[in-house]
């Protein structure tokens, strides 16, 4: 089969490279090995070069031939001696990149297509549909400013003060940690998170300052700073690749640590903030700022499967260079090798790290799938139809576009392998056989979920059987009562005074009857009977009655969701609801749901309940009611208080004054009682999400589940309904 080489490939058969005499080259010891550091001024990039391949490169002087070069350092490096194939791939990644350049790629239209393939490279780059990229500013001459203060951040004197503060902080948050928990809960809300966007956005200004002055301190230059933007999120960089150019790895660890260095003092100050604090501002600020650096560093700054901070610290520190890339193409040989079932030689064959490098590739890989994904998943929540869009974007370009070129290459060939179409064909549907057998075979692991809100189960509303003021309210809200304790005085003294008018009656009654008895009037004596029980049965009622005034509490519990103390002077008419008494050991998870196939709730082998704010939980299955309603399951699931249950308004009514809103739709409602000793670590009102594990339920059903959910989704944004869960 013939090959359809490109430009590149006839250049290195037929002509002689110079190497481009601006570029800057550096001496650095890696793993008791040398290795040289390329500099490329006019694209701000450096590359790594083996002392094989700087003897090799540094003989490209226009005049010998690739054939000359080989003979003339084959003397000097012996067995580290290249191959025509080795140095023609050298040559050509020298073209490529443009270190390199040859009589005819020095021509106009080649340095103006090489000129349209940079551009084009340099924009995917910084135009990506999830991730923008924007140049601002140099800030070079701000963090020169600030490089005096990172040489003293550096000393050991500043290093033994941060070791302290941290602690400190730490050991701050470790003492009150129940009452951190418990207030970490208002950084959720809606309503605050511009409070936690601004926490978000100091820290990483904060951040980046430090890689930049580190990096000055150091001789390093920042030639430009600006924004990225994911998912809309504004987040500052600054560009500190001339760090490569140090000769000691600490300090370009330092570089990449001073970040987090700084951003964890911070986080560190906050803390002992909080603890030191009483005013709930205060403490809520700080705690924007704990949560924020927490959640940077630990996800992506010390996350060596990114190329952020932790992979540069990992790659110095191992001695490890182009770490990430040296797994991308493993990855290109096993496809190549074991999929296309090419003869390809792996680029790991002679490498000392070549285990460590495998299992970097594929969690590297991994991580980069699921990110991708769940930056998916939320420009779609986030965005609507415009994140269907940036989706479908993001689809063609991480997807179609390099899948076509795959399949292309490898029905078809290119000018680095031939086309092996049988291969591919039947390991495509070799692939694509066990992926359906996987989809309805292999239970799903992860299973249905519903939205849940933890609530009392045995919840008793107080109210009173007589009419009358309030005269004395006993307990307050939070207060924990006994069976039988008084709750609330009330007064009447309509009642108060007739009941004793009925008992003054009473008495009159019997001293007559007395009479009657000695004067042996036994008729009379008898219709006195008669008036005696009447009177009797109505001081019984009246009495009923006032005692009624005195509220006592039905259970052991505590008094929730009571305003009776702005009450108390008022007349309240009888049946009005004043308290709620609730018990702590007794409580529930409330579901709710649009839709409940039957299918989907056989089987259930597993339920794992996740508390927003707290851990997971091993409970029973749930139990929904056989019948769809309006009435709303919990304040919590309606759509405007941050739940996921579209509501609408309704006009009230004489006989439910108190009902304001309605699902928009019919929902089932469900629940799962809960044990005492998981209850009493939960708060009425706190969100859940409950899964749904059966052992009929496979990977496709999950996978059709989601499709549908999208589906769902879609058509609700586009009426401008909210969405599902």
């Amino acid at each position: 089969m013939t090959l359809a080489p490109d430009y590149a490939v006839r250049e290195l058969e037929q002509l002689r490279l110079t190497l481009r005499e601006d570029l800057r080259f550096s001496l650095r010891s890696e793993s008791g090995s040398i290795c040289y550091v390329a500099e490329d001024p006019v694209a701000g990039a450096f590359y790594r070069l083996g002392n094989a391949e700087y003897e090799f490169v540094s003989e490209l002087d226009g005049e010998a031939d690739l054939a000359t070069v080989l003979r003339r350092t084959s003397s000097r490096l012996g067995e580290d001696a290249f191959t025509l194939e080795e140095a023609t791939a050298i040559c050509q990644w020298l073209l490529e990149t443009g270190l390199a350049t040859t009589a005819d790629s020095r021509t106009a239209e080649m340095l103006s297509d090489r000129a349209q393939r940079l551009r084009q490279q340099s924009l995917r780059r910084k135009v990506h549909p999830l991730f923008l990229r924007f140049p601002l500013v140099n800030p070079d001459g701000w963090v020169r400013r600030l490089a005096p203060l990172a040489g003293v951040a550096l000393s050991w004197p500043a290093g033994l003060v941060w070791l302290l503060v941290v602690g400190a902080g730490g050991l701050a948050v470790v003492d009150e940690w129940a009452t951190f928990r418990h207030e970490l809960m208002r950084v959720w809300v809606p309503n605050r998170w511009l409070w936690l966007a601004g926490a978000w956005a100091f820290l990483r200004l904060v951040h980046e300052s430090a890689h930049g002055a580190v990096c000055r301190y150091f001789g390093g230059h920042v030639p430009e700073g600006g924004m990225f933007m994911i998912l809309g999120m504004p987040i500052p960089y600054v560009d500190v690749t001339s760090s490569w150019r140090f000769g000691s790895k600490y300090h370009r660890i330092a570089v990449s640590a001073a970040g987090m260095y700084a951003e964890v003092f911070v986080a560190a100050l906050a803390a002992l903030l909080w603890s030191a604090s009483d005013a709930a501002t205060t403490r809520s600020l700080a705690q924007y700022v704990i949560v924020s650096a927490g959640f940077t560093t630990i996800v992506f700054n010390l996350n060596v499967l990114m190329r952020f901070d932790g992979y540069y610290m990992l790659v110095d520190w191992m001695e490890l260079p182009n770490l990430y890339s040296r797994g991308t193409h493993y990855l290109g040989y096993l496809y190549r090798r074991f999929y296309l079932g090419l003869p390809v030689k792996s680029p790991l064959a002679s490498d000392q790290h070549a285990n460590f490098i495998r299992i970097y590739a594929v969690a590297a890989l991994g991580w980069r799938i699921a990110v991708m994904f769940g930056l998916m998943t939320a420009a779609v929540l986030i965005f609507g139809e415009l994140g269907w869009l940036l989706v479908v974007a993001t689809v063609l370009m991480w997807l179609v576009v390099p899948g076509y070129k795959a399949v292309r290459g490898a029905l078809f060939g290119d000018a680095r392998q031939p086309g092996t179409p049988g291969r591919f064909l039947a390991m495509t549907s070799l692939v694509v056989a066990l992926l359906m057998l996987a989809a309805w075979a292999i239970p799903s692991p992860w299973g249905q979920v519903l939205p849940a809100v933890v609530d009392y189960a045995d919840l008793r509303r107080v109210r009173n059987e007589s009419p009358g003021f309030i005269r004395s309210v006993e307990v307050t809200t939070g207060q924990q009562v006994k069976a039988g304790e008084v709750l609330v005085q009330l007064e009447n003294p309509e009642l108060t005074s007739e009941l004793a008018n009925l008992r003054l009656v009473r008495q009159q009654i019997a001293t007559h009857q007395l009479r009657d008895l000695n004067q042996r009037e036994m008729a009379v004596h008898q219709a006195r009977d008669n008036e005696l029980e009447v009177v009797d049965h109505q001081i019984a009622l009246l009495a009923t009655r006032t005692e009624a005034l005195t509220l006592l509490s039905p259970i052991d519990g505590r008094i929730v969701a009571t305003e009776i103390e702005s009450l108390i002077g008022r007349y309240v008419e009888a049946g009005t609801e004043l308290l709620i008494v609730a018990d702590e050991r007794n409580k529930e998870l409330v579901l709710a749901t649009e839709r409940v196939e039957s299918t989907e709730l056989q089987g259930i082998t597993e339920t794992r309940t996740t508390i927003r704010g707290g851990g997971q939980l091993r409970t029973s299955a749930p139990v929904f009611e056989p019948r769809a309603t309006r009435t709303l399951p919990h304040p919590a699931f309606a759509a405007d208080a941050g739940g996921t249950l579209a509501v609408r308004p309704v006009e009230s009514s004489s006989n439910s004054a108190d009902v304001s809103h309605e699902l928009a739709a019919p929902a089932f409602r469900g629940r799962i009682p809960l044990s005492n000793s998981q209850a009493e670590g939960l708060l009425a009102g706190q969100r859940a999400s409950v899964r749904l594990i059966g052992r009929d339920q496979t990977l496709g059903d999950w996978l059709r589940r989601i499709l549908a959910k999208s589906a769902a989704n879609w058509r609700a944004v586009s009426r401008h309904v909210p969405p599902t869960e």
